[in-house]
């Protein structure tokens, strides 16, 4: 008599696999999602805040884009295909530790790297338009910088030595400090912010 086997198709695995998973029940190779489901999977894998994975690792696109995504093969470093695990992992190999806190912001307080990427966006087309908006913003709010920062459009930093590199919240980060250089805010040198910040290794 033949022993008894247990014979598992690829489909089976592939079930017992996705079951163990922070992937949606749905998941299929190839099938895509949007940034808050991409966003939640991250935030599981990293133990980070969902709003700064879901901004900072998430952005939309130019025009308010959604990105897509295939969980288990995504290309966000280049062309070849990484899963969202290996995505993960890599990111944490960058920072410490995420916190919210309330920040100084300031010209000075910009790290080199921030800087010559302010340049490049001052070059890029509507960059005038998308600051002087968000400046109005806050003119129009009696001067209130939390008029473009709020609970679902929070402004993400990275520090490293001291500095701050803008990593989210670019246009609003920047119309604030060029409303500070003038003089918008008073004779001070500094606007404080509420940011989440990456400290970096």
């Amino acid at each position: 008599m033949r022993a008894n086997r247990s014979v598992y198709r690829m489909s089976d695995v592939f079930k017992i696999a996705k079951k163990n998973s922070l992937y949606p029940d749905d998941y299929e190779p190839g099938k895509e999602y949007g940034r808050d489901v991409l966003a939640r999977i991250f935030a599981k894998l990293t133990d980070w805040p969902y709003l700064v994975v879901r901004e900072a690792f998430f952005p939309l696109l130019p025009g308010g884009k959604e990105p897509m995504h295939d969980p288990g093969a995504m290309k966000v470093y280049s062309n070849d295909p990484i899963t969202i695990e290996k995505f993960a992992e890599k990111e944490k190999e960058k920072y410490k530790s995420w916190s919210s806190e309330n920040v100084e912001l300031s010209w000075d307080n910009l790290s080199n790297e921030c800087k010559k990427f302010i340049k490049k966006k001052k070059a890029a087309p509507g960059y005038e338009e998308r600051v002087n908006a968000q400046k109005k913003r806050v003119e129009d709010s009696d001067m209130d910088p939390k008029a473009i920062i709020t609970n679902d459009e929070p402004i993400i930093l990275t520090k490293e030595d001291g500095k701050y590199y803008i990593m989210e919240g670019f246009h609003r980060s920047l119309a604030l400090l060029e409303m500070l250089k003038a003089g918008k805010f008073g004779k001070v040198d500094s606007i404080s912010v509420r940011a989440y910040v990456g400290e970096k290794k």
